[in-house]
């Protein structure tokens, strides 16, 4: 697979990987939302990232290139430290492709583009119970936060 950045052109490409996400989050199934989603945001330049393309079968005739996983960041800023931040809000790897290393080639290439742009933190959330992903950030040297997060639905 082919780690590259995304394109405003790639949500079609991201929506079958991006609604495997959200499902994975018990989110009903909704392709057409996804690219409506993705679309607009993409377009409005609300988040960029990074993903995993396995284009080997794209030959005239044949299937189109696939997406093995993603990572989209949305960019803030800190007061605190006085620079741009990164939230990684969304990260998935097809079932298909965890245990090849294919996350943290993503990862690594994220962390890169942070360091080139100047980024000062980037942070990420996953639920309590998705303890795979959580061993797997700690192995690529994420750190739990001592803060508490809070929500409130509107």
């Amino acid at each position: 697979m082919d780690i590259r950045l995304i394109e405003k052109s790639d949500a079609e490409l991201l929506v079958p990987v991006f609604d495997a996400y959200r499902q994975f989050y018990e989110q009903a199934s909704d392709e057409a939302g996804a690219l409506h989603y993705l679309e607009a945001r993409l377009a409005a330049g609300d988040c960029f990232g990074v993903v995993a393309v396995d284009d080997t079968d794209q030959a005239p005739g044949q299937a189109a290139a696939k997406a093995g996983g993603f990572g989209l960041v949305y960019p803030t800023f800190s007061s605190v430290r006085m620079k741009p931040v990164w939230v990684l809000n969304d990260f998935f790897v097809v079932p298909d492709e965890r245990s090849s290393g294919l996350a943290a080639r993503l990862m690594v290439r994220l962390f890169a583009l942070a360091e080139e742009r100047g980024i000062g933190q980037i942070s990420l959330i996953t639920h309590e119970t998705n303890t795979r992903a959580q061993a797997h950030y700690r192995k690529m040297g994420w750190k739990q936060s001592e803060f508490l997060r809070f929500e409130r639905e509107i």
